[in-house]
């Protein structure tokens, strides 16, 4: 049975915002940054189409997830008495306008600081980029609206804070499309890297993954520990302020080790406590792709400093390592679609 592990017992662990909200609000943007477990994957009509691999096993995969740097090592075994090419896919999660910032610093997706080795070799990748509209591509409807490829996948219309610079006649045929809601962009960016890879017969080869996570966040001030556990103010990420249900099981036991948190810095003296919250989304589900469960998995929380709150829901027993990394071990593991972290600082304000 799937167990959720918030940490209760006071993993502490955070980061710096990468998006921030008014005090009381979340950010408005849709910046869930999403790392993924590598696919094979076939060039289709309209994109790229995953495909599961009935010879290629993934003998380990060592994930190593922080606000502000993922990291992902795995070894694959060719069980087939022939080599094989594939296309090997790393889909990120998606990510849409954010009204609280620049274009230039909250939309931009991680794969600009994304790198592939091989075997200890960089290899060239190409990113396949599609702007979505719920569940619809209307990668195509905003070029044929005159929407460049840099308006549609990183300044979603050289919006502003005041309003689209578009002009009228090009917003109103957005509008018809329902790509403005009401007056903001509605369609979200997903970005795929993807390279051909050859997996030599009966062998393992090594590849790994490095890049800086697109962190969604967001803060709040608090002038006493009463404010959250009364009706005043809720916690960043609290499921009762953003979310119907708790992805990162922040109610079983990780707003109790912020609230303990917060309960020392007052008694320490602190006249206010401001809570910022970074979150991290990985996406697992790729991961069964290939042939049976992932022999040895290996998930590694890594922490700034003593003082930070982690929250999220994943099996398992977790053990610390140091006083930086929290891991979880599994042996034949199906990961899960999705992983959600929940990374907490507390700032105590004079």
């Amino acid at each position: 049975m799937r167990q959720a592990f918030p940490f209760a017992c006071a993993v502490w662990l955070c980061s710096r915002a990468a998006r921030l909200s008014l005090l009381g609000a979340i950010c408005a943007g849709y910046c869930l940054p999403a790392m993924a477990n590598d696919s094979t994957a076939r060039i289709g009509v309209g994109g790229l189409v995953f495909t599961k691999s009935n010879d290629i096993r993934m003998v380990s995969e060592t994930l190593l997830i922080s606000p502000k740097r993922v990291n992902v090592r795995y070894r694959f075994f060719n069980e087939s008495p022939a080599p094989i090419d594939a296309v090997v896919a790393f889909p990120m999660s998606a990510f849409g306008w954010n009204p609280r910032q620049s274009a230039w610093d909250a939309n931009v997706g991680p794969m600009n600081s994304f790198a592939v080795s091989v075997d200890n070799h960089l290899v060239a990748t190409k990113v396949e980029q599609k702007a979505w509209l719920d569940t619809r591509d209307i990668t195509p409807d905003l070029r044929g609206a005159g929407l460049s490829d840099a308006q549609i996948f990183r300044t979603f219309g050289d919006m502003t804070m005041q309003g689209s610079r578009l002009p009228s006649a090009q917003v109103k045929q957005l509008k018809q499309l329902g790509a403005f809601d009401p007056n903001s962009p509605a369609w979200e960016v997903t970005e795929t890297a993807y390279w051909q890879q050859t997996f030599p017969a009966r062998q393992e080869i090594a590849v790994e993954h490095n890049y800086k996570p697109l962190a969604g966040g967001s803060y709040n001030v608090f002038s006493s520990v009463s404010e959250v556990t009364g009706s005043e103010r809720q916690l960043p990420g609290s499921p009762n302020l953003e979310n119907s249900v708790d992805r990162a099981c922040l109610n079983d036991g990780g707003r109790s080790a912020v609230l303990k948190r917060m309960t020392t810095m007052f008694q320490q003296g602190a006249k206010a406590v401001r809570v910022t919250l970074d979150d991290v989304e990985y996406i697992l589900g790729t991961g069964r792709n290939w042939k049976g469960p992932i022999s040895d998995f290996t998930l590694n929380i890594v922490k700034w400093s003593p003082d930070q709150v982690v929250s999220l829901c994943f099996p398992g027993k977790a053990t610390r390592v140091g006083h930086l990394t929290v891991r979880f071990e599994h042996k034949n593991f199906v990961p899960p679609d999705r992983l959600l972290v929940y990374f907490y600082t507390l700032t105590a304000e004079e």
